[in-house]
């Protein structure tokens, strides 16, 4: 008998709302949630980057908004009062992560303007405000049961917020003006097979 690790963690018949999902975290998190099986609302600016990302999942959709402006909040308020029972996960690291990570890597740390703070908005209070369950997640112990405990709810929206670590990166990337036979990954990955002719598969 095979014991599959990832059957508590499945989504399949979910729905999963994510923003800033047109590139890192987001992005790589949408693939995630894709491969747990659950249907994938993708939600970010660039309206071009998560068309084409929805393009290569099993069941996504794309919807050009911003959570900066306050009419994004009304969208949590009508799923509340229709008591749709969809999952958003937010990734706060507390910086604008992949400008951050170009900063770091290629431009000696001179950060400029990509500080955001942890606290400020308090996203737990603010899901609960419009009318939704608010989660906070801050160490990957948590992570099961606050994903057991979203899953649970059926009744209304739920909003999890996972604080990040800020000097995590977003890997593999490609560097400007660099090929994709030069993909960069992970420390723990290099020397590892990238797949055949042609780089990264």
């Amino acid at each position: 008998m095979t014991l599959d690790v990832l059957a508590p963690f499945r989504l399949d018949g979910k729905v999963a709302v994510l923003t800033g999902a047109s590139s890192g975290l987001g992005a790589r998190f949408a693939r995630v949630l894709d491969g747990l099986g659950a249907s994938v609302v993708l939600g970010a600016r660039r309206l071009d980057r998560i068309e084409a990302l929805a393009g290569e999942l099993s069941s996504a959709v794309a919807v050009r908004c911003d959570v900066s402006q306050p009419g994004a909040s009304d969208e949590l308020v009508t799923a509340a009062t229709e008591k749709i029972p969809i999952k958003v996960a937010l990734l706060n690291n507390a910086y604008l992560g992949m400008v951050r990570q170009w900063q770091e890597m290629f431009y000696e740390e001179r950060y400029s303007e990509v500080y955001l703070s942890p606290e400020l908005p308090d996203y737990k209070l603010w899901a609960e405000a419009m009318g939704c369950v608010g989660i906070r997640v801050e160490s990957p112990e948590e992570v099961p049961a606050a994903i057991q405990k979203a899953n649970e709810i059926d009744d209304r929206p739920v909003v999890v917020e996972f604080r990040c670590d800020s000097r995590e990166k977003v890997f593999p990337m490609v560097a400007s003006g660099a090929s994709n036979d030069d993909v960069l990954v992970h420390p723990s990955q290099a020397g590892r097979p990238r797949g055949g002719a042609g780089g990264v598969r």
